[in-house]
């Protein structure tokens, strides 16, 4: 249970092709089923750490949303299971508020994966470029880490040194 750090997400291939997919994958795929506490290098890096690619970055990023995706065990509850819900049969679920709640959460749409006609195919960088522009355009903001969740990471930031206090409450206010 000794926290270690990695690279992952690495490749020597010097653009977003097949070749650093893969590499990207398996690095990352090591990384993750390994436990790494911290993975440096771990979005849009090529050219074996020797550049930065922002589309690669927004392809990386995908594959990392699978693996929180798939680090999140899953969780089984009343609210869930919704038997009340699947007593009154609805003709369909999609509608129905317990369904909203969950399923942005639960469910992960690929924005890379999705089905394409063969003559509509792209290249990956192509739709990374493309998300890219969306995202620098549309200015996506981020959930805040919730109080008690930053309270804790404080916590154990200054835990083990002190002298980072002023920093993390300068910049981590609660």
């Amino acid at each position: 249970k000794l926290p270690y750090r990695c690279s992952a997400a690495v490749t020597s291939s010097l653009v977003p092709d097949g070749r650093a997919a893969l590499e990207h994958a398996i690095t990352a795929a090591g990384a993750w089923a390994g436990g790494a506490s911290l993975a440096l290098q771990a979005a849009g890096i090529v050219d074996s750490i020797n550049s930065m690619n922002f589309e690669q970055f927004i392809i990386d990023l995908e594959m990392w949303g699978y693996f929180e995706r798939l680090s999140r065990p899953i969780e089984v509850d009343d609210d869930r299971l919704a038997l009340d819900l699947i007593s009154k049969t609805p003709s369909s679920y999609m509608g129905v508020q317990h369904t909203l709640r969950y399923f942005r959460k639960e469910i992960r749409e690929p924005f890379f994966g999705k089905p394409q006609k063969p003559e509509s195919i792209r290249l990956i960088n192509d739709l990374a470029t493309e998300r890219l522009a969306f995202i620098e355009a549309n200015k996506i903001e981020t959930q805040p880490i919730d109080s008690p969740t930053l309270a804790e990471l404080k916590k154990r930031l200054t835990q083990k040194d002190p002298s980072l206090a002023s920093f993390v409450n300068a910049y981590f206010p609660i």
